[in-house]
Parts: C-alpha cells; structure tokens; sequence
C-alpha cells in the first residue's frame, strides 16, 4: 500500500496534466480554459514534486523537488480564485481580492527560501523525503485554507443563481474541489507531523476526473467533444 501511496501522486500529477493540457488546446480563446490549464499546471507539478521527493535517495534532490512543489503550491490558491471568479462571472467585482491573493502569493515566494518556511525534509511514514514545516509554513497553511475555501464558498453562492446545465456544471466543479482540497490540502498535516493517516491522498487524483466527466457529460468549458463510451470509460480508467 505504502508504494501505491507515492505512486499516487505520480497518478494525480498525470491526471491534472491531461485535463489541463486538453482543455486549453480544445478552446484557447477562454481565459476560463486558460486559468483552468494554470490551476492544473501548478496543481500537477505540485503533485509530481511529491512523488520525486518520495522516491529520490539524495536529500539534495529532496531539497530541489521540495521547493519545486511549494513554488507552485504557493499559487495554487490564487490560480483557483481566479478560476473561480471566471467561471462564475465575478471577475470584475472580486479582482481586488484577486490582486491581494497574488500579493501574498510573491511574498510567500521570497520567504520560501527560509528555514522557517521548510525546516528540513526527511523520511516520514511511507516515504523516503517529506517536507517538516515550520512557522512560516503555518502561515502559508492558514492562507491556502483561508483563499481556497472563500473561492469554494463563492462557488457554492452561484449554484443557485444558475440553471440547468449551467447549475450541473457548478455542481461538479464544488464536488471536484472539495475533493482535490481535502486530498491535496491535508498532506499538510504530515508536513507538521500533525497526522500519521495519509491515505486521504488517494482521492487527490480524483478531482479532475469529475472536471473531466462534467466537459464530457456538460460541455464544461464550452468545450465540445465527441467520445464513444468506451473512449470515455477508458480515459478516466
């Protein structure tokens, strides 16, 4: 099971690469697709630092692939508001607290080289190398949860408002965060040693298979494929 857990995040890292990538090249035009394929980017580089971290036999290398995954964890709130506030229209009214999100963003990013951000990595649990936080780290941690939840509780407001395919839409893009944030979101807790349970990180990789079911299933994205059902069962196999 302990192989199967770092594999996983090899297994996420491929599965928000593929729906970032296709979604962007299938309609570049949208800055919606464009910030999905950013989120997905940093969400997928994040995960593959992991994996990296987890098998490399040299701390040096631990140290590379340590700072790789928190350079793009730092922007993954951000990158997500963004996303969020596109898909449902509140770009305009809500970019100042965009603009502030990146702010810290940039300043996480120059306190990221300090010791008091990550304290060492080391083996822990199932893994090889795993980062130890310390108090900057903790900050850092408050933010994620503070950014992500507000776009996540935005999310949830414009359910409502919305209709029909529109509101499926909204609807399994709430469950895919939900999910990607409870599984990416509490690695966390091994990072300050808080939790020796990490099998919460298997269903990481199922969040942009649900984004993906919905631009199959909904045309999310305004996307618009055509897949036959074994095409489809086979690509989120």
């Amino acid at each position: 099971m302990s192989n199967f857990l770092i594999f996983n995040f090899l297994l996420g890292a491929i599965t928000c690469y593929v729906t970032g990538f296709w979604t962007l090249f299938a309609n570049k035009s949208r800055n919606v697709n464009q910030a999905w394929f950013y989120l997905s980017l940093c969400a997928g580089t994040w995960s593959l630092g992991h994996y990296f971290m987890a098998i490399t036999q040299q701390k040096g290398t631990a140290w590379l692939f340590c700072y790789l995954l928190y350079t793009c964890a730092i922007f993954i709130p951000s990158f997500f508001l963004r996303f969020i506030l596109l898909l449902i229209n509140l770009y305009e009214q809500k970019k100042k607290i965009l603009y502030l999100s990146f702010f810290c963003s940039f300043v996480f990013i120059t306190l990221l080289p300090s010791h008091l951000f990550i304290k060492d990595v080391e083996p822990k649990l199932h893994f090889k190398y795993y980062d130890n936080l310390g108090s900057i780290g903790f900050l850092f941690f408050i933010y994620f949860i503070i950014i992500s939840t507000y776009a996540w509780i935005k999310l949830l407001q414009a359910i409502p408002k919305n209709e029909s395919v529109k509101r499926l839409q909204l609807i399994h893009m709430a469950m895919a965060a939900l999910i990607g944030f409870l599984g990416g979101g509490s690695s966390f807790l091994v990072a300050f040693n808080v939790s020796q349970f990490t099998y919460h990180l298997l269903i990481f990789p199922l969040y942009p298979v649900i984004v993906t079911y919905a631009v199959i299933k909904y045309r999310f994205l305004d996307i618009k494929v055509v897949f036959t059902r074994a095409s489809i069962f086979l690509f989120i196999y």
